[in-house]
Order: structure tokens, then C-alpha cells, then sequence
């Protein structure tokens, strides 16, 4: 069942020994009766595909009994590639804060569309089958700002056809460090204290060296925001830096890191 781009095609047969002639010939009827008579000498035969479709190679071999069954090879060719591509962003961009939705939408007359290739920001990401007319693609755990998503369509002949959707993903207020110490012996614990606007949500802090090595700790908020973190670093002396950031658990939304 694959689809070809190329319009030529070269079929091969063996035939056996008791074969006394061949015939053959190409259309676009699945059950047509060859005319073309090729003999026995002739193993191979290229054609010619007229247009984009499918159609089929009828091969029959003769003996001393007369002409036998038919075989009938399809020939399926798609040289155009898909004739529309739409990307629809979903719900209310000026409040997107997670969770970004596309509908997708493809056409492709003659082989139909394979797959979607997506790329977010220029990355590729994940290859995805269509769901009929309409396809819903949502994109989890994405950090806020401008970002650009890309979609290649595929037809199943491999023809593709790309488009692009830019957005705005709208970042959570960020977490204020209230109490902490900015000098610390090797091996003393860590402790911070913050706050939030997001209950129930996750604060990430990452502590950067002076080689640009990150090491992470999470913690999670109460119900008014508010969070503490103990942290238990193996960390040398040296100068460190430190940043913050909230993850609203319910979706996904982000803030950005703390200056």
C-alpha cells in the first residue's frame, strides 16, 4: 500500500519453465485483462505513471494450457504535496498561561495526510497522527514568553507541507525570597523562606556555581502560598548564585526565575 513521488515504475518477474508467453500492461482498472504481449524473453518492464492516482500493472503468464489467473500489482503515485495546512490557536490568548491547544487542519486529495511533525521553537518535538478532520495538539510544561510553533504535514507519498503559529504564553508572578542568609560555612544548612500568590503549588530553586553547575530543590506551597525550604547541599565553598521560580500544579503554569 505505499505511495510513490516518482512517475516511473519498473516491475520484474520470473517466470516458470513451462511458460510459453507473457502479456502485461498498466491502468487505472483493477481487473483489467492485459493486451500488451511481452513474450518470454522480457523479465522487466518500466512504465510511465500519467498522473497523480492510483493505478495498476496486470501481469498474466501463458503455458500449454492456455492463459492463466491475472495478477494485478497497485501503483499508487502522489507527486503534490498537501493543498492546505491551518493552525488554529484555541481559547483566549490573553489568558494563556498553560496548556496551549492548536486544532490542525490538512488536506491532501489524492494519498491523504500521514502525519504531523511538530517543532516548538524551532526543536522538534513529536510526530503525530491526525484524528480525522480536526486534530487537537496541546503542549504541556511549557516555560512562559514568545514561542513559535511549527507543523510540517505529511502526506503518505512523503510530499509535506509546512506553516507556523507564533503565541504568548503569559508567566505566573514570580515567588519573593523573604528570609534568607547570604553567608553560609561549608556544609551548613540552607533555609528559605517565600511567598506566593498560588497555593498548593511547587517552588523550584536552583543554586549556580561559579562553573555554571546548577543544583535544584523543590518545595511545596501551603494553602496562602507561603512556603519554607531546608536544603542539605553537598556544595563547596565558593560564590553562589541563587534563583526562584513558582509551577502552579493544576496545569502547569510557570513564572519566571528571580532576578
Amino acid at each position: 500500500e505505499t505511495w510513490y513521488t516518482t512517475i516511473s515504475a519498473t516491475f520484474a518477474w520470473t517466470p516458470p519453465s513451462d511458460v510459453i508467453d507473457v502479456r502485461g500492461g498498466l491502468d487505472a482498472l483493477p481487473n483489467s485483462v492485459p493486451n500488451d504481449i511481452y513474450g518470454t524473453e522480457l523479465k522487466t518492464k518500466t512504465v510511465n505513471i500519467p498522473s497523480d492516482g492510483i493505478y495498476y500493472f496486470h501481469l498474466q503468464y501463458k503455458n500449454a494450457l492456455g492463459w492463466g489467473a491475472i495478477t494485478h500489482y497497485p501503483v499508487k503515485l502522489d507527486t503534490v504535496r498537501p493543498e492546505t495546512l491551518s493552525i488554529k490557536l484555541l481559547g483566549d490568548k490573553e489568558k494563556l498561561r498553560a496548556l496551549p491547544s492548536f486544532n490542525i487542519n490538512a488536506k491532501d486529495r489524492t494519498s491523504g495526510i500521514a502525519s504531523f511533525g511538530m517543532k516548538l521553537d524551532y526543536e522538534d518535538v513529536v510526530s503525530i497522527a491526525p484524528q480525522g478532520d480536526d486534530t487537537i495538539y496541546t503542549i504541556s510544561g511549557i516555560a512562559p514568553g514568545k514561542h513559535t510553533l511549527i507543523v510540517r504535514a505529511l502526506d503518505k507519498a512523503g510530499n509535506a507541507t509546512m506553516d507556523s503559529i507564533d503565541f504568548d504564553i503569559i508567566p505566573l508572578e514570580k515567588p519573593i525570597i523573604t528570609s534568607y542568609k547570604d553567608t553560609l560555612n561549608e556544609g551548613d544548612v540552607i533555609e528559605l523562606v517565600g511567598k506566593t500568590k498560588y497555593a498548593s503549588s511547587t517552588v523550584e530553586v536552583v543554586y549556580i556555581d561559579e562553573q555554571n553547575n546548577e543544583y535544584k530543590d523543590t518545595t511545596g506551597t501551603n494553602y496562602n502560598g507561603d512556603f519554607k525550604m531546608t536544603y542539605l547541599p553537598h556544595l563547596k565553598a565558593g560564590i553562589y548564585q541563587m534563583k526562584a521560580r513558582v509551577i502552579d500544579n493544576s496545569d502547569g503554569a510557570q513564572s519566571y526565575y528571580t532576578d
